[in-house]
């Protein structure tokens, strides 16, 4: 995906792929601050307390109005009981099958990704639930959430 996008060649643009759990920018990047913070289906890799500490990064990192767009898996995408939503509405280290692979991800219910946001310090844009089925034969079809949001002033 880094290689597609520094491929299109874009002027003041810089793309970068990193352990998404132990990245840190200098504080005093040339990069800094950020227009925009991405994660794709990977955030729901890490534990609970890391992703709080990870959005609250992201913000330190934007410029004022910078976007955040997160695309993952919630509870209720894989199938978890919406009973989250009166618990805690997470859970750590589940073991799901993803794109014909067995992980161990963290799923929120879409509630709790929402608290998770806000929290971190951005208002919530947009979101919007896709269905993607994989043309891999081996794949079940996917049900994808995804969260736009804007930094909070």
């Amino acid at each position: 995906m880094v290689d597609i996008c520094r491929n299109l060649r874009l002027k003041n643009a810089t793309f970068q792929r990193a352990e998404i759990s132990t990245f840190r920018l200098p504080e005093h990047s040339e990069h800094l601050p950020l227009d925009a913070a991405l994660g794709f289906l990977s955030l729901c890799t890490t534990t609970y307390k890391d992703l709080q500490e990870l959005l609250a990064r992201w913000n330190s990192w934007l410029k004022p109005d910078g976007l955040i767009a997160i695309g993952t898996l919630t509870a209720a995408n894989k199938g978890y009981p919406e009973m989250l939503e009166e618990d805690r509405g997470y859970l750590d280290n589940v073991e799901i099958e993803f794109m014909g692979f067995t992980l161990y991800e963290t799923l929120l219910t879409d509630k709790e990704w929402q608290h998770v946001i806000s929290t971190a310090g951005f208002d919530l844009l947009d979101k919007r639930i896709v269905e993607y089925m994989p043309k891999d034969q081996r794949c079940r079809k996917e049900i994808q959430t995804y969260y736009l949001a804007r930094k909070r002033n």
